[in-house]
């Protein structure tokens, strides 16, 4: 055991002395993505999710589902160019820039994540609202139509013989 740790020191301190900067991997001077792929990119999506929006308030739904949605589309409307901005313009080097809109990216998305629930758990108490609703109808009609659908009683059993 005590062998195998001085191997790794040693091994690791060879490392150290023979790397030079052109062989450090953990701090680029360029960002992510190339900076123009990044715009076309992020534009692109700015323009979707306004045509969704868009298409939310045309459509018809519940209140509670469309402010859902539209807050929601709003945040990915605000996640976007921060996005654009870690992916395409501010790089490992700069390292306050970097970590605080990786920071800040991590936390909207989060964010719109927890609103996505938020529908998720809104549409099934609609789901819930609407099928006891429907039920509510159908259990009111039911004892009309059996009234409607029962055979005058003339003393006759299910069988066909007379009662005595």
């Amino acid at each position: 055991m005590r062998g195998a740790c001085v191997i790794a020191i040693a091994s690791f301190a060879a490392v150290v002395e023979t790397a030079d900067a052109s062989t450090t991997l953990a701090i680029s001077n360029t960002p992510f993505a190339p900076r123009n792929l990044v715009i076309v990119l992020a534009g692109l999506t700015f323009l979707l999710l306004l045509i969704h929006m868009r298409g939310l308030i045309r459509h018809p739904m519940p209140a509670s589902r469309r402010r859902i949605r539209l807050a929601n589309g709003a945040l990915m409307l605000a996640t976007t160019p921060v996005t654009a901005y870690a992916l395409g313009f501010v790089s490992p080097a700069q390292t306050r820039p970097f970590t605080f809109a990786w920071v800040l990216v991590t936390g909207m998305v989060i964010i719109v994540i927890f609103m996505a629930m938020l529908d998720i758990f809104n549409n099934w108490r609609l789901g819930a609202k609407e099928h006891r609703e429907m039920a509510g109808e159908i259990l009111g009609r039911l004892p009309r139509m059996a009234d409607r659908q029962r055979p005058p009683n003339d003393g006759e059993h299910g069988d066909g013989a007379a009662s005595p």
